[in-house]
């Protein structure tokens, strides 16, 4: 099992190696027969009355830094201890070496009648004095107090029991070490007459802050070395202890010979022993402790993660620090502060806790709370890691000594402003070591009803637990219930999973590089251009070993007789697929090289030399100013064209202030960047045909890798792919379109902006693409604003670059930049709030008739100026821009900003085809013409289509969620479907699936 270490820890700083002690002996146990000290007593040996608290520390050698924290020795297994040092009330104090402030305060405040509790209240209350005095964001003290607060100093002791004092003078005592305490409110005592006034600090014996415990240097050095030499599968002593340092090495050892269930305990923290007492020895123990899977702390947006191995005390701590969750995580630190007392919760477990309750039906607090909040938690079965939701987990059969509890996952709920939380529970100690009679835990998300201006449920979750069932339980029929909710058309508009989300989680989504290579499939990559016009005179290879794993160089040259060299189709124009003698810009593909695999074509595709000449060619236009020079333009079809807005002459005549043909800065390209380069394999089918899988938005357009790879096969009879590698990527394909922007605008003293003129200049790129439709999308998001009277110059440029084509909001995004800027430039010249000219210059609804016609709707949805009037003025955004104010005032170089930037777009409806077929089996095939993306298309195409079929007969719509299913569109089945995009596809195809669904009789 590994090599044989022996046991070693610091008892009051004396050292003790041991290597033959019993697994199951207590540290308890060992003090009290093994050594001189006896202050800490056995008295429930369940941890509950704190007779036997000794203060535990750890020594973290990376950090440098040791942990302090009060144990229950009754419930701490000795094997647990390695490397610890314990401290007893006689190391901090004896009649040898005279009392310590605490021995002697809880003597003079009369805290101490029979006496038998009082070692165990003298180490709590060290415990919190010790990390209290660590605190290093706390303040000094005055001389002779300590940091900790008087409510602390209260906490501190409120594990332990006695039986004689009635706590009074012991919480004195306490209270006597706070830096905010009132001496005079003290109570009777033996250092001052009661009533006179002489409560003085120098009175009370001496206590100093700056005395914090300390670590012993021997165990220190024995850590460092034990780590220097440390085995990855190390007995601490005997074979009667084992410490797995990863999951695999614990189901290792449970399917070995070693382990045997009847006389192995997997152990934690053990305080589980306090409640179900062993009924016989047991020689071994695994103590899962080390397994870094079950140590795990990870904070999110949406909550944090906490290994079952952290603390009980520690995950309190972790939830408080979570600021942007306060509501929630308090609740749960709080109600948590409640389960045991604080020396058992220094050492239990969360998972272990959790684990008593899912196994032994224990009536467990934090099962209920988090349960109430909607916590996941993920288990290892021994063969299956398994994520599950906690209610789900509790109500499994009960768990095996296989199943291993990793983590649980807590919700922060921060996201959503409106909701409220609250725990409860009932117990003969409602905060001392008592299991509850009941606990409970409720949440509820309320929203404003818009019809009755009343404050309703919109979700809400009760959990309860503790009260006779096997488990913490979720009072589904109530929540229901309370729920206000309009179910007439679920599951529309309900917040249901989204399709194939779990297999891309799992890695099981099949991309087109992911479908399985065919039976000799042969792999390409392109040759490019690097010359931005130029003839080609020749291609040649390199003498090389990649360039020996060609199997063939596709080019123009292989068309097929009657087919035509066409590699991309677009609404405007066709692009070619390979060069023919003249390249027209740095990218542009020659052709492709063949072999065996992706890497030998893409570095086969590198020792590729291709000679060029320039001779009597014109020097390619690589600007806008070259094309504007050279006159080289695409043309605009007259029904893209915008139309401009009144006489802009009129318009500038009428203003106060001009700004003449001011420049846009900073308009470039820009990348897509897309995780999933273009990838596709082609399949030579029957009847000459051809099947082709395209990374693709648009399977009715051709794209260039698809072609190549078609041409590819049709000439070798062979299944070909490719997956461009990044690189190549980011070089053959085009981007955002580059663009100079010019303005003259006219505008009142009060911002009021009277006239605009704009001279756009486009970069396209050496072919049309989609370009001659980005001057429309330009203006249509210049024109969120009332300009008064709008002209504009429009210039759509043909340069020798790659052809420029849609990058997420193509235009717009650019047409809204250029307004803000013209917005901020008035502000500027004006001195004025640039929120008091956005709103000067927004439309009222006759305005915007004026430039979008027909599109805007009714005026009753028209509520843009409402909208941007309640965030500027919203508090929250009043004081963020004070907050960047004072900032900028104060500082040169580095500057803070906000916006409150208003947006409009035009929607445009595109139909999409659909069709809906029903199996005789129930199940329900759905195909539509949008391509899902990750926007979840097919989600929603899932709960239209249930929806309609649904309403045939009572609560059909939850029943028939699971049984469509949406299929991938190919250009056959679905003709014409168009490409996916502009913000309606989803739209279009689940209303065509729901046209499909009323054709049913």
């Amino acid at each position: 099992m590994g090599k044989v270490e022996t046991l070693v820890f610091a008892l009051n700083g004396q050292k003790y190696a041991i290597s033959d002690a019993d697994p199951s002996m207590t540290l308890l146990e060992f003090i009290r027969t093994r050594t001189r000290f006896k202050s800490p007593k056995l008295g429930c040996g369940e941890g509950g009355c704190g007779a036997c608290v000794v203060l535990l520390s750890n020594y973290d050698p990376a950090t440098d830094q040791v942990t302090d924290f009060s144990a229950s020795s009754c419930l701490t297994l000795l094997g647990s201890i390695n490397h610890c040092s314990i401290t007893t009330s006689e190391g901090i104090g004896n009649t040898k070496d005279g009392y310590h402030a605490i021995h002697q305060r809880i003597a003079g405040f009369y805290g101490t009648q029979c006496g038998f509790c009082t070692p165990g209240i003298c180490m709590s209350l060290f415990s919190s004095l010790v990390n209290s005095d660590k605190d290093t964001t706390q303040a000094k003290p005055r001389d002779g107090f300590s940091k900790i607060k008087s409510s602390d100093a209260e906490r501190a002791v409120m594990g332990n029991l006695c039986r004689c004092t009635g706590y009074r003078p012991i919480v004195d005592a306490c209270r006597s070490f706070a830096s905010d305490v009132d001496l005079e409110d003290l109570g009777l005592n033996t250092f001052w007459k009661k009533g006179a006034n002489e409560a003085n600090i120098q009175k009370l014996p001496e206590y100093s802050s700056d005395r914090v415990f300390t670590f012993p240097e021997f165990l220190k050095s024995e850590i460092r070395s034990s780590i220097e030499v440390s085995d990855a599968k190390t007995v601490p002593y005997g074979e009667g202890w084992y410490c797995p340092k990863s999951i695999e090495e614990f189901y290792e050892l449970l399917n070995s010979n070693w382990f045997s269930l009847s006389n192995v305990k997997i152990v934690s923290g053990n305080t589980s022993s306090g409640v179900y007492k062993d009924e016989d020895l047991y020689n071994k123990c695994i103590d899962i402790r080390r397994i870094p899977e079950l140590l795990v702390v990870k904070r999110s947006k949406e909550g944090i993660e906490i290994g079952a191995a952290v603390t009980i005390s520690s995950a309190v701590e972790l939830l408080k620090e979570g600021k942007d969750s306060a509501l929630v995580f308090n609740k749960i630190a709080d109600h948590s502060c409640k389960v045991g007392s604080p020396f058992v919760r220094n050492i239990a477990t969360i998972g272990g806790n959790i684990i008593l309750a899912q196994r032994n039906q224990f009536a467990s607090d934090i099962a209920t709370i988090l349960l109430g909040v909607g916590s996941r938690v993920c288990i290892h079965t021994g063969s299956d890691r398994i994520a599950l939701t906690l209610e789900e987990f509790l109500e499994r059969p009960p768990c095996d000594y296989k199943t291993l509890l990793l983590s649980i996952f807590v919700p922060s709920w921060a996201s959503s402003s409106n909701v409220l939380f609250q725990t409860y529970r009932a117990a003969p100690r409602p905060l001392g070591n008592s299991v509850a009679y009941v606990n409970s835990a409720f949440l509820a998300e309320n929203m404003i009803d818009k019809e009755s201006s009343d404050v309703v449920i919109e979700n809400i979750q009760l959990a309860f637990g503790a009260y006779g069932i096997e488990h913490a339980i979720r009072a589904r029929k109530v929540e229901e219930f309370l729920k206000v909710m309009n179910k007439d058309h679920g599951p529309v508009g309900e917040p249901v999973k989204k399709a194939g989300a779990e297999i891309q989680a799992s890695g099981e989504a099949v991309y087109v590089d992911d479908i399985p290579s065919p039976k000799d499939c042969l792999f390409a990559a392109f040759v490019y251009s690097t010359k931005p016009l130029a003839r080609i005179e020749g291609i040649d290879f390199k003498s090389s070993l990649a360039s020996k794993k060609v199997m063939d160089f596709i080019s123009v040259n292989d068309v097929p007789k009657g087919g035509q060299n066409i590699g991309s189709m677009f609404l405007f124009h066709e692009e070619p697929l390979f060069a023919d003698s003249l390249v027209e810009y740095a990218g542009q593909a020659i052709g492709v090289v063949v072999a065996e695999t992706q890497r030998y074509a893409n570095l086969a595709a590198k020792q590729a030399v291709v000679h060029y000449s320039t001779e009597s060619l014109k020097r390619p236009i690589l600007t806008i100013e070259d094309a504007i020079q050279n006159e080289s333009y695409f043309a605009v079809p007259p029904f893209l064209c915008p139309k401009p807005i009144g006489d802009v002459s009129k318009g500038m005549a009428e203003a106060e202030h001009l700004i003449q043909s001011a420049e846009v800065k900073i308009m470039g390209s820009q990348h897509y960047f897309y995780m999933e380069n273009q990838a596709t394999l082609a399949v030579l089918d029957e009847d000459n045909c051809m099947t082709v899988y395209s990374s693709t938005q648009s399977i009715e357009y051709t794209q260039q890798v698809a072609a190549a790879c078609a041409l590819a096969a049709q000439k070798l009879c062979r299944p070909v792919r490719m997956y461009l590698d990044k690189r190549t990527d980011m070089i053959m394909v085009g981007g955002r379109h580059p663009m100079k922007v010019y303005y003259s605008v006219g505008f009142k003293s009060d911002g009021k902006i009277t006239a605009l003129h704009l001279d756009l200049q486009i970069d396209a790129g050496v072919y049309p693409d989609i370009s001659p439709i980005i001057p429309n999308k330009f203006i249509r998001d210049m024109n969120k604003y009332n300009w008064g009277v709008l002209s504009f110059d429009i210039k759509v440029c043909k340069t020798n670059l790659t052809s420029k084509s849609t990058v997420r909001a193509p235009g717009t995004v650019k047409g809204s930049f250029v307004a803000e800027v013209i917005i901020e430039h008035v502000a500027s010249t004006l001195s004025l709030e640039t929120n008091t000219v956005r709103r000067k210059n927004l439309h009222n609804f006759s305005s915007l008739t004026s430039f979008f016609g027909e599109s805007v709707g009714d005026e009753t949805s028209f509520t843009l100026p409402s909208l941007f009037d309640k965030l500027a003025l919203s508090p929250n955004y009043q004081y963020r821009a004070e907050i960047v104010k004072q900032f900028n005032s104060v500082n040169k170089w580095k500057k803070w900003g906000i916006s409150c930037v208003p947006i409009s777009y035009e929607v445009t409806v595109i139909p999409k085809p659909g069709k809906v077929s029903v199996i005789n089996d129930g199940s329900i095939i759905v195909e539509v013409g949008g391509i899902e993306i990750g926007q979840g298309l097919w989600t929603k195409v899932k709960q239209v289509t249930a929806y309609c079929f649904g309403r045939l007969w009572e609560n059909g719509s939850e029943k028939l969620l699971e049984r469509v299913r949406v299929v991938q569109a190919d250009s056959l089945s679905m003709v014409q479907s168009g490409f996916t995009g502009g913000s309606t596809t989803t739209e279009s195809s689940c209303e065509a699936v729901r046209m499909c669904c009323l054709q049913r009789d």
